[in-house]
């Protein structure tokens, strides 16, 4: 089972952008969102284990989707400025501001995580139980130790 960060930018536009833990952009997308559920639908099939925003505080729909997904919560220290944003994304495929949101939400979490998950990879691969790594990780970023975990 993979393992999945979403980044949203919820408003009148929404987008999400999808990242696996390794740092593969999966989707992204954007829509004009006049029921509020285009967020919670799209997220659905992928099942995200971190929702990711670019504000401090989160956004009620982060915490919203955090709930509804029994999901892990990311959120800079600072807010992002457009100018973050822009450099995060830079070499980046979007088509809106919505969706480079998002994007720099899951880029700036999988950064956040990319230490502890490539410590986790060097000590799976010396057990020979890389075939493990995305289960481990997954209880590791919930908080379980490794040890108890392999």
């Amino acid at each position: 089972m993979r393992s999945f960060i979403a980044g949203i930018d919820a408003g009148a536009t929404s987008a999400y952008a999808i990242m696996t833990l390794d740092g593969e952009v999966i989707e992204v997308k954007s829509r004009k969102d006049a029921k509020g559920d285009f967020l919670f639908e799209s997220l659905a099939k992928y099942s995200p284990i971190f929702i990711a925003c670019d504000t401090n505080p989160p956004s009620q729909a982060a915490r919203k989707l955090k709930r509804s997904f029994s999901a892990r919560l990311y959120y800079p220290a600072k807010s992002l400025s457009i100018i973050e944003k822009d450099m995060i994304c830079k070499d980046k495929n979007v088509k809106n501001a919505h969706e480079r949101d998002a994007l720099a939400s899951a880029i700036k979490c999988q950064h956040a995580l990319s230490s502890k998950l490539r410590q986790l990879r060097r000590r799976l691969s010396e057990r020979g139980a890389q075939d493990s790594y995305e289960v481990i990780a997954r209880g590791m970023l919930f908080g379980k130790r490794v040890s108890d975990l392999l």
